[in-house]
């Protein structure tokens, strides 16, 4: 429970420095959370939004639409894995925006290739 409350509080102080756009800061901080607590969908969820966000605003860089693709299916499968089917799902539909930029993006397919193995 504590690891919980200080993985949210790191995603909470990286969604703030995002939005002051202190970005470094704010990619520390989502990265500090998941390290804090790997099992937490929100965090990788919000770090995911973070680099889509990133990736629009910067089209030509494909890693952050790989790093968006990779922390969106982090999200999902933590999800599946805590059986906590109620979660909000929309990062599914973020992961199938993705996938579609994927034939012209080859970074975003050596992610899901990664993550699909074993499935």
């Amino acid at each position: 429970m504590v690891l919980n409350k200080k993985a949210e509080f790191h995603t909470l102080r990286g969604m703030i420095l995002a939005k002051l756009g202190r970005n470094a800061e704010a990619n520390d901080s989502f990265s500090r959370a998941v390290q804090v607590e790997m099992r937490l969908p929100k965090a990788w969820a919000a770090w995911g939004y973070y680099n889509d966000r990133k990736f629009k605003e910067e089209p030509g860089d494909t890693t952050l639409a790989a790093n968006a693709l990779s922390c969106y299916l982090q999200a999902v499968f933590c999800i599946v894995d805590l059986r906590n089917f109620s979660a909000n799902f929309a990062e599914v539909a973020k992961v199938a925006i993705l996938l579609h930029l994927s034939i012209l993006l080859s970074n975003i397919q050596l992610v899901f290739f990664e993550y699909s193995v074993g499935l």
